[in-house]
């Protein structure tokens, strides 16, 4: 089950992060840099959140499968 997790995870976060760039184009040039900093502000807590969550997972599933822990899964989505 973990594999479904995982994906869950990386599936609801390009969900969220979709949503995201959807407000960061609506940003007038003026305001750009500052909607985009505070995205990335909010996606690193909510990040750090998850990750806390799901710590168990990427101690078991995620380090012995080798892919990338939900923290960086999130930080690499969000580029």
């Amino acid at each position: 089950h973990g594999d479904l997790l995982y994906e869950g995870v990386r599936a609801t976060i390009a969900e969220r992060l979709a949503g995201v760039a959807v407000e960061v184009a609506r940003a007038s040039d003026d305001d750009l840099l500052a909607v985009i900093c505070a995205k990335w502000e909010d996606h690193q807590t909510t990040m750090e959140m998850v990750r806390d969550i799901l710590m168990y997972m990427d101690r078991t599933y995620a380090t012995q499968t080798k892919k990338l822990l939900v923290y960086e899964l999130g930080l690499v989505e969000f580029r």
